[in-house]
């Protein structure tokens, strides 16, 4: 039972799908990204991503120190070495030559990260879903559960529910979260193939995948 109701909602398609019902479909994803995205926006800049708690200031201050110091840069928080600090991952580094090049504050640098961490994950998940299956529904309700439907959700890092549109937006778990929705997309448009079943993917698939994408990024 279980396997049939997957198989509908991944690649039953109406037979006469009509155009408008499309444009439906597509305006009411368009609608609940604006909604997030507006909510993002009012979360960012009231202040509430800049708690107590959490990782925010830890990532800040790494952004900070590598932006200053980018070849040779120091612990953010102890007098020690960078090599210390496992929070310089490839995303701070990013953020770190944004901030050199742009001159922004770190403050306001994390807080547009963060929306830009919002706009991947919303538009990851509508080309990933739709490349996946064949059905123009599933991006709606993928977002809707990823969101809503947990429960109570993982705290801070890692955390996919609504939550983190007020607590961890712009750190490297959510970004890394988004993308990987379009790293998925790129391999399926790599494949060719609509409906491959990512969990039967080999190995040695994926990482000719990855070398074939990252030789001619």
């Amino acid at each position: 039972m279980i396997e049939s109701a997957q198989r509908f909602f991944f690649y039953h398609r109406p037979l006469q799908a009509s155009k408008q019902s499309v444009m439906k479909i597509e305006r009411k994803y368009l609608l609940l990204s604006i909604l997030l995205f507006l909510l993002t926006a009012v979360t960012t800049f009231s202040g509430r991503l800049w708690s107590e708690m959490g990782d925010s200031w830890e990532h800040a201050a790494s952004v900070n120190e590598l932006s200053f110091n980018l070849r040779n840069p120091s612990n953010p928080f102890l007098a020690a070495d960078g090599y210390t600090s496992p929070r310089f991952t490839l995303y701070i580094l990013l953020l770190a030559l944004v901030k050199r090049i742009s001159g922004l504050p770190v403050i306001d640098l994390m807080e547009l990260a963060g929306l830009c961490n919002t706009i991947l994950l919303m538009t990851g998940i509508d080309v990933f879903i739709k490349k996946y299956t064949t059905n123009n529904h599933p991006p709606f309700f993928t977002l809707i559960t990823l969101l809503i439907f947990w429960g109570r959700g993982w705290l801070y890092s890692n955390e996919y529910s609504l939550q983190f549109l007020t607590s961890s937006l712009f750190h490297p778990s959510i970004f890394a979260f988004s993308i990987s929705f379009w790293g998925w997309y790129f391999f399926l448009k790599f494949k060719g193939n609509r409906q491959t079943d990512i969990s039967k993917t080999n190995d040695r698939e994926l990482c000719f995948f990855v070398n074939e994408f990252f030789k001619h990024a």
